[in-house]
C-alpha cells in the first residue's frame, strides 16, 4: 500500500470500492421502498391498495431474532463446578462491562436498542457491518449503516473494507474525540465527508487510514494488535455466485428477508389495486339518456338525495350493465397469500386462528418459521460470537483492561458462544408434551431447562446452590433450629421487659426442641417422656410450627 501516501489516494480508493457495489446498493433501496411500504400504483382518481405483509413480516422476524435477553455463554458441558465459576465471573464482566454499557450508551444517545440495530439490517438488507475494538477506557461494537459500508474481499477473506459518511460537524468532533483524535483546523462548515480505511498493506498488516473532507486526520497506520481486519462485514442468505454466473449476482449475494417474496408482494398489490379500481367502477352507474330537448340527468344529481327528474314522453333514461368482476381474480388473490406463507410466516404465528389446531400442525409451522429464519438468525449468533471473542483474545494478548478491569482466569482454549433459539410462541410446550407422551420417563437437567426457558440466568451452578440451599431451609431440622432461634430470642426480650416466668419458658421451650434435634432426649426402654415433657407424652411438634 505504498502508493497510497495522499488523502486523494485514500478517497479514491475508497471511492471506488463504494462504485463497485453499485448494484447492491440499488437492491436496497428497492427492498427498503417494500419494507416502507411504497403505494406504487398510486395514480390521481384511481384506487390503489399496498399490502402490509412485508412490514407485519418483517416485524414478526425481529422480534423473533431480537429476543429479551441474549446470552453469552461458554459451553459448559465438559466443564467441572469450579471451572463454571470461573467462566461465570467472565461471561457477568462481559453482560455488565461489556454489552451492558453499550446498550446504556444507545439510550442515553436516543438510539434503537444495539442488538435491534443488528437485526434490523440483516433481515432489511441481507447484510450486516459491525466495527469492533477495544481499549482501557471501553469496550467498542459499532453497528454501521450497510449502505454506506464496502468491502474487499479475496480467496483469503476480506482485504480493505471502506466507510463513507456525511457527518454534521458536532458529530464528528465526538466521534473522533472518542478515538483519540482532533479535527483539522484548516477546513470549514457544517458538513463534512469522512472516510474510514481499513486494509491489508504491502508486508500483510492491519493499516487504517481516516481522511476529511480532502485531509488526514489518521495517516496510514499499522495496528500491531489485529491480526484481521476488525470490521465484521458479510452477506446472510441470497445465492452462491461471485459474478462467474451473472453480472448481476451482487443483487443476491446476500439478500433481505423478505427478498424471496418480492415479485409475490408488487404482484399482488398490483392485483388487489386493479380488483379494488374494479370494485369502484362497477358501483359507479352509466347512464345512457335518450331525450329530444335538454339533458334529463345532470352528472351531479346521481349523488343528490331526493332529486327529481323530467322528461318528454318519448325520452328515456337507462342504465347500462357492466362486465362481471372476474372470481378468477379473488382466486389468484388467494394464491398469492399462499405463496408468502411459503417464503414467511403463517397467519397462525400471529394468533390468527379460525379452528382449533392440530399439534402436528403446530410443529410443521414452527419447523417452517425455523427454516426461514435460519441462515438470519445463524448471522446474528455469528457475529456476537465473534465480537466477544475478540474482546477476550485482546484482552488476553495484549493486557487490555476495560474499565480498569482485567481478564479474570477461567480455561484455556475456550471460547464464548451466543446460541439461542428462535422461540416460537407454543412450539417449547408442545415438543415437551409430545416427548412425555411418547416417552413418559423423559428428564431434562436443570442446565438444559435453565438454558431454554431462564437465558438470563448467567451463572447455573449458583442459582442451583440457591435452590438447594432454600430446601434445605424447609427441612424440618432446619425449621426447628429456627424455632430454638426465635425462643431464645423471646426469652432474653421476656428478660429484659423482666418477665422472669416468661423468660424461664421460652428457654425451656428451646431446650426441648434442642434436645429432639440433638438426640439427648430420646425415650427411654422403660416408657418415660422426652426431656421437658412428661412420662407418656407422643414426641412432637405443633404442626403449626413446621415440624
Amino acid at each position: 500500500m505504498a502508493e497510497a501516501i495522499n488523502a486523494s489516494d485514500i478517497i479514491s480508493l475508497t471511492t471506488k470500492l463504494k462504485n463497485s457495489w453499485n448494484k447492491r446498493n440499488t437492491k436496497f433501496k428497492d427492498w427498503y421502498n417494500l419494507l416502507r411500504l411504497n403505494d406504487e400504483m398510486q395514480e390521481e382518481n384511481k384506487e390503489s391498495y399496498v399490502s402490509n405483509s412485508p412490514r407485519t413480516n418483517y416485524n414478526l422476524a425481529l422480534h423473533l431474532m431480537v429476543p429479551k435477553v441474549i446470552p453469552h455463554k461458554f459451553p459448559t458441558g465438559e466443564l467441572s463446578p469450579e471451572e463454571i465459576q470461573s467462566t461465570s465471573i467472565v461471561e457477568r464482566m462481559l453482560a455488565r462491562d461489556a454489552w451492558g454499557q453499550i446498550l446504556k450508551q444507545d439510550a442515553r444517545s436516543g438510539r434503537q436498542n444495539w442488538y435491534r440495530r443488528l437485526g434490523a439490517d440483516i433481515l432489511a438488507f441481507g447484510w450486516y457491518a459491525v466495527r469492533v475494538d477495544i481499549t482501557d477506557e471501553r469496550y467498542i461494537a459499532e453497528v454501521l449503516p450497510v449502505t454506506e459500508v464496502y468491502p474487499q474481499y479475496s480467496e483469503e477473506g476480506m482485504t480493505a473494507v471502506a466507510y463513507i459518511h456525511t457527518y454534521s460537524k458536532k458529530a464528528l468532533i465526538l466521534k473522533l474525540t472518542s478515538m483519540g483524535l482532533t479535527l483539522p483546523k484548516n477546513i470549514s462548515g457544517d458538513k463534512f465527508k469522512y472516510y474510514d480505511y481499513y486494509f491489508i498493506d504491502d508486508e500483510g498488516s492491519v493499516s487504517r487510514a481516516i481522511v476529511v473532507g480532502t485531509d488526514f486526520v489518521m495517516t496510514p497506520t499499522k495496528m500491531p494488535n489485529l491480526t484481521y481486519i476488525p470490521v465484521f462485514v458479510s452477506p446472510v442468505g441470497g445465492l452462491p455466485d461471485e459474478g462467474a454466473i451473472d453480472s448481476n449476482w451482487q443483487e443476491h449475494y446476500g439478500e433481505a428477508f423478505l427478498a424471496v417474496n418480492e415479485g409475490i408482494y408488487m404482484n399482488g398489490n398490483r392485483l388487489a389495486s386493479f380488483l379494488q379500481q374494479a370494485t369502484r367502477e362497477a358501483t359507479e352507474p352509466i347512464l345512457f339518456e335518450q331525450s329530444t330537448g335538454t339533458e334529463i340527468v345532470q352528472p351531479d344529481d346521481l349523488s343528490r338525495h331526493g332529486v327529481i327528474l323530467r322528461g318528454g314522453p318519448q325520452d328515456m333514461v337507462q342504465f347500462l350493465n357492466k362486465p362481471a368482476i372476474p372470481v378468477e381474480l379473488q382466486q389468484q388473490l388467494f394464491k398469492y397469500d399462499i405463496e408468502k406463507q411459503e417464503g414467511s410466516f403463517s397467519p397462525m404465528m400471529r394468533g390468527q386462528l379460525t379452528v382449533q389446531v392440530a399439534a402436528y400442525t403446530l410443529s410443521q409451522m414452527a419447523e417452517a418459521a425455523q427454516q426461514v429464519m435460519r441462515p438470519y438468525h445463524d448471522a446474528m449468533k455469528n457475529v456476537l460470537t465473534e465480537i466477544d471473542n475478540f474482546w477476550l483474545f485482546q484482552m488476553r494478548e495484549f493486557n487490555v483492561k476495560p474499565y480498569g478491569v482485567s481478564l479474570p482466569k477461567y480455561p484455556e482454549g475456550l471460547e464464548i458462544e451466543v446460541d439461542y433459539p428462535i422461540t416460537i410462541p407454543g412450539d417449547l410446550i408442545n415438543r415437551a408434551t409430545v416427548a412425555r407422551m411418547m416417552s413418559p420417563d423423559i428428564r431434562f437437567s436443570q442446565d438444559t431447562v435453565m438454558d431454554h426457558l431462564f437465558p438470563e440466568i448467567m451463572n447455573p451452578v449458583a442459582e442451583q446452590a440457591k435452590a438447594r440451599k432454600d430446601m434445605a431451609l424447609m427441612d424440618p431440622i432446619s425449621i426447628r433450629v429456627s424455632q430454638v432461634v426465635a425462643y431464645r430470642e423471646a426469652a432474653a426480650l421476656a428478660k429484659v421487659n423482666k418477665n422472669s416466668q416468661l423468660s424461664q419458658l421460652y428457654e425451656k421451650a428451646a431446650e426441648a426442641v434442642e434436645a429432639q434435634i440433638t438426640g439427648v432426649g430420646q425415650e427411654p426402654a422403660g416408657g418415660g417422656g422426652t426431656i421437658g415433657m412428661p412420662p407418656g407424652t407422643s414426641q412432637r411438634i405443633n404442626p403449626q410450627l413446621g415440624g
